[in-house]
């Protein structure tokens, strides 16, 4: 009776949830209201190589948010710095800076700027990630760094992951189980399954997962926009097929202090 109040629960507040828009869009990158700042458009990055492909360039971008809808007269020179204490790639090793000089240019009338990156992607650790975080240091002409903004992580991943797709029976410690779900790639080292016992019109729920060198993490699901969705940790054994997810739950909110929504423990999904 529980999991069929949860059900109509989350069938009531149907309508509302599928009118979110795509949880990458950040409402506070409106380029028409707020203070003139700029930032990283995402906070965490995954570049992932399995082949020799040479050096190849990549980029971020960084906006400049709030501009009151005009556009600015003059150029934003944004200064940015490694991160040392956090970064473990190595500048010459699985990247190199696209250029020598440590600052980058939003032209006037402009909205963002691409920061460049050279990946060395034959030099990328085939058994373990690496990672790179830059720091947004200074911008000029009345503009500055937002600080929830700020940072960038670079995860390199030279390593591919082994999960298997196709079906998989589950079954929880919360007294919840199902014969067979299906496990799908999104892209490379990027998986969705159903979050295990919820629906929504009869249809169930995916939930997001990443595997970067056996390092499994819960990605969220597609109610993150208004409901959390996490694991306290995961784990794929390779030899009985099994993924693990520990303390899988749903929050009331965004937030971990909203209570719990739904609590699906230990959940453990086996390959049929």
């Amino acid at each position: 009776m529980k999991n069929m109040k949860n059900i109509i629960t989350l069938l009531a507040i149907g309508s509302v949830l599928f009118s979110c828009t795509d949880d990458d869009i950040r409402i506070d990158h409106q380029l028409n209201s707020g203070d003139k700042i700029v930032g990283f458009a995402k906070s965490l990055e995954t570049v992932s190589y399995f082949a020799d492909e040479g050096q190849v360039l990549v980029s971020f971008p960084i906006n400049l948010i709030g501009t009151n809808g005009e556009p600015l007269s003059t150029d934003v020179d944004v200064e940015y710095a490694i991160d040392f204490d956090s970064s473990d790639a190595t500048e010459g090793v699985e990247f190199n800076f696209a250029s020598t000089v440590n600052t980058l240019t939003i032209p006037a009338g402009g909205t963002f700027v691409n920061f460049p990156l050279l990946v060395n992607t034959g030099q990328l650790n085939p058994i373990a990630k690496s990672e790179l975080v830059l720091k947004l240091v200074s911008a000029n002409n009345n503009t500055v760094v937002g600080q929830q903004f700020s940072t960038l992580k670079i995860v390199f991943v030279g390593c591919q992951s082994q999960i298997q797709l196709g079906n998989y029976s589950w079954v929880s410690t919360a007294g919840f189980s199902a014969p067979s779900t299906p496990i799908t790639s999104t892209s490379v080292n990027n998986f969705e399954v159903a979050f295990p016992g919820v629906s929504a019109g009869g249809s169930p729920i995916p939930m997001q997962f990443n595997d970067i060198c056996g390092d499994i993490t819960v990605l969220g699901w597609d109610f993150s926009s208004s409901y959390l969705c996490k694991a306290s940790d995961a784990s794929y054994n390779s030899t009985t097929n099994q993924i693990v997810f520990n303390q899988l739950q749903v929050f009331n909110t965004t937030e971990e202090s909203s209570g719990i929504f739904f609590d699906r423990k230990t959940t453990t999904y086996t390959k049929l």
